[in-house]
This record gives structure tokens, C-alpha cells and sequence, in this order.
């Protein structure tokens, strides 16, 4: 049996992974793990054959999450991560599966694992030092779900975050609205803070949606915003001037 554990903050993403190993019997989902910390815990107790790690997670990134372990399985990353990085990933031999992940994919990296082929895999730690250090871990992609599919949207498209009954949304700029499975207060870690800024306890708000501001009353500011024009965000009082510094440095 190959002892297998998933770490990825997605629950779409986990879900995806472990519907595709159905397939493959000798492999055994033995944890599913949501951020780093986890995963380092998961990984002393079970003594994992292989581990799929996200790259892009709250609090720790996998980078640093295999910084910190001393004797890394094997891992295949599932990443949202540009070109550059799939680049580097495919120099150093280091398997990935780019979101969203096609049950073909995965095939392959197995097919790899169990061929030995991750034994030529050189300092893996030396290889994500230099990652680490040349390429910003600020989340570029989401999984979302549409009727039966699943499609990775882009960050830039995103006009704001907004959370509504406990449930976060993705508004984006053609005005269509997606569910992200995460806390607003997640995405404020892991998003640019020259481009998301926390409007208010439910918004999070792309900077390059703002058209215009004007004063309202008790010294709080009114957002406009696209897509829709008529639409308003409220900025606090205390935010108020920090928002217009915000905006300023754009």
C-alpha cells in the first residue's frame, strides 16, 4: 500500500484528489489536512509514502511547511502558481499538478512515483530556498465550482470579496458571483494588500474596481465600484483616511 496525505486549504481540491484515487486502490488517503501545521503533524504520525501539497495556504506555505520537516516524502504539488514556477517545478524534476487538476494529470505523476523516478530529484530544500526567494506567495487563482465543472479564476478578476450568511463570495467584474471556500479573514492573509483591502467585517475590496469615493455621514466614505455603478461600499469612520492613503499610493 502507498500511504498517501493531502494537504491543500481547498476542500474542492482535496475532494477532486481523492475522487480520482478512487481509481487506484494501493493508494491510501490516510489524512486530508487544511494548512501547513497540519500537515508537518500528519506527516511525524503517519510517515507518508507521498504527500499532494498545495502551495498557497494560510498561515504556512508548502514551501515553508517542507522547510521545516527533516526528511520530506515524496510530493507532488497542486498549484495555481504562473508559468514561471511550472518551469522551475519541471527543471528540478519536481512533479506538480496544475488547478484544476484533469484525472490525466494525476495518472502521470502516480505513474512517475511508482517508477522510482522521484529518487533523481536533487536538494529539494535547496531548490524551494530559491523558489521562496524569487517569487511572491501571494494567491494568483481559486478553484470554484459551476453546475458540474470546476474552473480556476483569477484573482486579477475579482472585483471584491464579500461574505453573506456565513457563505464568501467572489464578485467579478462581468458581475458574476462564484463561491470560495474560504474565511474573508483568509484571504486577507493570503492576497496582495497593494491590491485587497478590508473595506469593512465583510469586504474585501480590489483597488482597481474603485472608481470613485465621496463623503458620507458620521466621517464614513462611499465606495462606487464596478461592475455595477450604482453600487456602494461603505468605508468606516477609523478607515477612512487610511483608505484614501491606500488608494493614494496607486
Amino acid at each position: 500500500m502507498i500511504k498517501a496525505i493531502i494537504i491543500d486549504d481547498e476542500s474542492l481540491a482535496r475532494e477532486v484528489i481523492k475522487e480520482y484515487l478512487m481509481d487506484y486502490p494501493e493508494v491510501e488517503v490516510v489524512q486530508e489536512c487544511i494548512d501547513g501545521f497540519e500537515g508537518i503533524k500528519a506527516i511525524s504520525f503517519h510517515k507518508p509514502d507521498l504527500i499532494f501539497l498545495d502551495i498557497q495556504m494560510p498561515k504556512i506555505n508548502g514551501f515553508e511547511m517542507l522547510e521545516l520537516i527533516d526528511d520530506s516524502p515524496v510530493v507532488i504539488f497542486t498549484t495555481a502558481f504562473d508559468e514561471y514556477a511550472i518551469k522551475a517545478f519541471t527543471v528540478n524534476s519536481i512533479d506538480y499538478l496544475l488547478k484544476p487538476i484533469e484525472k490525466e494529470a494525476l495518472e502521470r505523476s502516480l505513474k512517475k512515483f511508482k517508477s522510482g523516478i522521484q529518487k533523481e530529484i536533487p536538494d529539494l530544500k535547496n531548490i524551494l530556498s530559491e523558489l521562496i526567494s524569487t517569487k511572491n506567495n501571494f494567491r494568483e487563482r481559486f478553484l470554484v465550482k459551476k453546475g458540474d465543472s470546476l474552473f480556476p479564476l483569477l484573482t486579477n478578476d475579482v472585483a471584491y470579496f464579500y461574505a453573506e450568511e456565513k457563505v464568501v463570495f467572489a464578485k467579478i467584474k462581468s458581475n458574476q458571483r462564484y463561491i470560495i471556500d474560504f474565511t474573508l479573514d483568509s484571504l486577507e492573509t493570503t492576497l496582495n494588500p497593494e491590491i485587497f483591502y478590508r473595506a469593512n467585517r465583510k469586504i474585501l475590496l480590489s483597488i482597481e474596481c474603485v472608481k470613485q469615493i465621496k463623503n458620507s455621514f458620521n466621517g464614513k466614505l462611499k465606495a462606487f465600484v464596478n461592475p455595477a455603478s450604482e453600487e456602494e461600499i461603505i468605508i468606516s469612520r477609523e478607515k477612512a483616511q487610511h483608505f484614501k492613503n491606500w488608494l493614494g499610493r496607486k
